[in-house]
Order: structure tokens, then C-alpha cells, then sequence
């Protein structure tokens, strides 16, 4: 048998880029990315000619002194409470403003969720009818008004002094690491073991072994499946700078402060490698456990325990997320598996410095090596085992008893 890693690595690859869920997938995520990006400057409010001055939805004035007090169009100012609420389930308008009097407001919705609850927090007529009244009040007790708003407008001066890194700045670049990585080494994890089961389930795994060494067999679909992985967010990404290049200048103040804050190249640096070394490592897992059934409908419950592990490590770098270092996260991230979603977060957040992560880095390269030398014997024992689905555990004793 020849060593054909090569050609098994460039076959995989094609084959992979050539199929039409990936060309579909692909292009719709590609469009989507360009089409959103296009439209951010109107979905972040900054563009689309709204008048930021008119209130969104309707109000009935159940005091009609205050009738004309609040901005809103004159086609949206209801003469009664139950015209108020059929526009509301009618769908004219999202939201309806029954103004009792300048102490009581009835919200009228016609569906309510999580959106709803956060908005009323900072909403333009609740913020309003708090303020008369208090300027009512005032008058009523002889206080000037306008003495009150100086008063009001008088604040504590705060000055911050981080000894450490501000990772408040990164929040939303390890958010978007988290999120990314969580979703492609389960897609992907998926695709390589259902690749593996497929070849066993049609007997294709014999064929191809009679010709190459099953060590380039395993290592050219995973390393091709990787490639695929990268050529695919190289297109993501590209797609995402060329509607940026073209609306930056409509897009707020804020975001634009957000996007063009500089990311320092040894944090990059660190995304990059350990989602390469993390993703490797995951792909010849699920990999391995495409190589313990022998039908590809049984490979749900194959890797059914490992997606339970793929969650837990999702939700401890979350915790990270947000800043704070338990002792927990800090064993977890020296872990395998486990580092290459906590360990890029920690140093961006200047929890451990560049030493902690080479380390780290070196840990997690020596257990993917042996990760794919693993996979390689439980590869080359599925070829010749068939039948029931055995346990990993079981496969692995099995697979190192036999000889090569």
C-alpha cells in the first residue's frame, strides 16, 4: 500500500467544495453576511430616513389638556381607547399608549416578549409623563423647575484606572470567537463522522484500503475537511469587509468605535492557532467515532456524548466572557478540548500571559498528535470489524491489543 496523503487530502477536498449542500450553504450564508451588512446602518437606526423626533406606535389622550404634548404623527393620535386597541391587533400599529392621566399608562400590545420588556425600560412616553409630573410637582411645592434640572444635571466625576486589560473592549471579538468555533466544529464534526460511517456502510472502506495506507486515508479526510473549514470562513470574511467597506460611514459612532478597535497581532495570532489545533482535535474525535458503527444512521448516538462535551466547554468559556477568572475556568482552560475555547478568551482578557499560552499551546498540539494517531488505529480496526456499534472505550483497548 503507497502513502497517498496528498492525493487522498486533494480528492477529500474537491469533493467536499463540489457538493451542493456546501455550494447551497455557502452562498446563501455568503449572501446573507453581504445583504445584513448593507443593511446594518438601517437596522443598527442610523439610516433609512426614520424621523427620530415621532414616536413609534398610537396614543389615545385620556386627559385632552395633554393632547399634542408627545410627538407623534397625527394619523396615530386615536380619538377613543378601543380604536387605540383594534389598530394594535389590526397590525397598524406595534405598540399603543392609553394615557389615563400623567400618573397612570396602559401599554397595549398585540404580542409581548423579551424586546418588549427590555424597551419599556427607556421608553420616550413612559420617560415623559415621569418628567411632567415631576415638573408638576415642582411647581405645586414652589421649586423652580429649572433650579431642579441644574441640580439634576450636576454628576459625580469618574475616572477609571485599569491596571490590567479593559475586557470590556474585547467583549464582542471573544463573543463572536465563542459563537463561531461552537458552531463549525459541530457542523463539521458531523460531516467528517457521517463521511466515515458512509464509507463503511457502503463497503466503500475496503475498496480504499486495498490501494492507500489507512493512515492517509484518515489524515487526508480530516486535514481536507479542515481546509474546507478555513476556505469557507476566508469567504465569510470577505464578504463581511466588502458591504463594511462600502456603509462604515453610515454606520453609528459606537459601532464604528467597536469595529475599528485595534486587536493586537498576538491575540489574533492566538485565536487562530488554537481554534486550528482545537478543531483538529475535534474532527479526529468525531472521526474516531465514525469509525465505531457501522451504519451512518447510527452515528447520532455515537456522538451524542461528545456534543454533551462540545455544550459544557461552550458554556465555561462564557463565563470567561464576561471578565471574571474562577478557579474552575482556570484548570479547564490547560485542558484539552476544553483550551480552545477558554484559553484564547483568558489571554485576550490579560488573565495569563504569552508563556501560559505557548504552554498551553504545546499541551494541546502533543495531545492532538496523539488525538490523530489514535484515530488512525480505530480507523484501521473499523475496516475489518463490522456489526453492532461498540463503546469508544472498548474500540480503543481492542484497537491497540491487535497488531498493526
Amino acid at each position: 500500500m503507497r502513502n497517498n496523503f496528498w492525493v487522498v487530502f486533494r480528492f477529500e477536498y474537491l469533493q467536499q467544495v463540489r457538493k451542493k449542500a456546501f455550494l447551497i450553504s455557502t452562498a446563501v450564508i455568503a449572501v446573507a453576511i453581504i445583504v445584513l451588512g448593507l443593511l446594518s446602518p438601517k437596522l443598527l437606526g442610523r439610516a433609512g430616513g426614520t424621523d427620530s423626533s415621532v414616536i413609534d406606535g398610537g396614543v389615545y389622550y385620556g386627559v385632552p389638556e395633554m393632547k399634542g404634548m408627545l410627538p407623534f404623527a397625527d394619523q396615530y393620535v386615536y380619538d377613543s381607547e378601543e380604536t387605540l386597541r383594534s389598530a394594535v391587533e389590526k397590525g397598524d400599529i406595534s405598540i399603543g399608549y392609553d394615557i389615563q392621566d400623567e400618573m397612570h399608562l396602559v401599554l397595549i400590545y398585540s404580542t409581548y416578549g423579551m424586546n418588549e420588556a427590555e424597551s419599556e425600560s427607556q421608553n420616550p412616553v413612559i420617560n415623559f409623563l415621569q418628567e411632567y409630573h415631576t415638573e408638576k410637582r415642582l411647581q405645586e411645592e414652589g421649586v423652580s423647575p429649572s433650579v431642579y434640572t441644574s441640580i439634576r444635571e450636576e454628576t459625580v466625576q469618574v475616572q477609571r484606572d485599569i491596571l490590567g486589560n479593559d475586557s470590556t473592549s474585547r467583549y464582542f471579538i471573544n463573543l463572536l470567537y465563542v459563537i463561531l468555533a461552537y458552531i463549525v466544529v459541530i457542523a463539521y464534526g458531523q460531516t467528517v463522522a457521517n463521511a466515515v460511517a458512509r464509507e463503511k456502510d457502503t463497503k466503500t472502506m475496503e475498496l480504499l484500503i486495498t490501494s492507500t495506507d489507512p493512515k492517509s486515508l484518515i489524515l487526508g479526510k480530516v486535514f481536507a475537511t479542515m481546509a474546507v473549514v478555513m476556505t469557507a470562513l476566508l469567504l465569510y470574511l470577505l464578504c463581511g469587509l466588502i458591504p463594511y467597506s462600502i456603509v462604515r460611514d453610515q454606520l453609528p459612532e459606537q459601532v464604528r468605535q467597536l469595529l475599528q478597535q485595534t486587536i493586537p497581532t498576538s491575540v489574533l495570532l492566538v485565536y487562530l492557532l488554537f481554534f486550528l489545533q482545537g478543531m483538529l482535535q475535534y474532527l479526529f474525535l468525531f472521526a474516531a467515532l465514525g469509525c465505531t458503527v457501522s451504519r451512518v444512521e447510527d452515528v447520532g448516538s455515537a456522538i451524542s456524548s461528545v456534543m454533551l462535551f462540545i455544550i459544557l466547554a461552550y458554556m465555561v468559556a462564557f463565563i470567561s466572557l464576561f471578565g471574571s477568572d474562577p478557579a474552575a475556568v482556570q484548570v479547564v482552560s490547560w485542558i484539552p478540548f476544553f483550551s480552545m475555547l477558554v484559553m484564547p478568551i483568558r489571554y485576550s482578557n490579560g488573565f495569563v500571559g504569552l508563556s501560559s499560552v505557548v504552554l498551553s499551546l504545546i499541551i494541546s498540539l502533543a495531545f492532538t498528535a496523539f488525538m490523530a494517531y489514535l484515530c488512525v488505529r480505530i480507523y484501521r480496526w473499523g475496516t475489518l470489524h463490522y456489526g453492532k456499534r461498540t463503546g469508544l472505550i472498548k474500540i480503543i483497548r481492542k484497537a491497540f491489543s491487535e497488531k498493526s
